[in-house]
């Protein structure tokens, strides 16, 4: 998870084929210790990155993100304010401290 002390770390089948979208399975279960379930005001867009680029087959891996080489999500405001893009590595008390963002729910396993 983004508080794990594995965070950047994890690794999930395919990580390392472009385009992520297509080719990367989900994160492997020994590298969750929780979740934790943000949400973002109305007044914004929460994109991944294949959305954020427009594109259906990025050049992008799983890996790439790993090394924060990209973000995985970017958050457009839609009234004008600063967008903001998450990186994997990012802590979760650096995310909430981003604007329009509200921690929900945080479980740890």
């Amino acid at each position: 998870g983004l508080n794990s002390p594995l965070n950047g770390e994890q690794w999930g089948d395919d990580w390392d084929d472009a385009p992520y979208e297509h080719n990367a399975g989900k994160v492997y279960d020994e590298f969750i210790k929780g979740h934790c379930d943000i949400v973002f005001d109305f007044d914004c867009e929460v994109n991944e990155l294949c959305e954020a680029l427009g594109e259906t087959n990025t050049i992008y891996c799983k890996d790439d993100m790993k090394k924060r080489d990209t973000f995985c999500i970017r958050i457009v405001s839609l009234k004008g304010y600063k967008n903001y893009t998450i990186k994997f590595g990012d802590k979760i008390e650096d995310i909430l401290k981003l604007e329009h963002c509200h921690l929900v729910k945080l479980v740890y396993k």
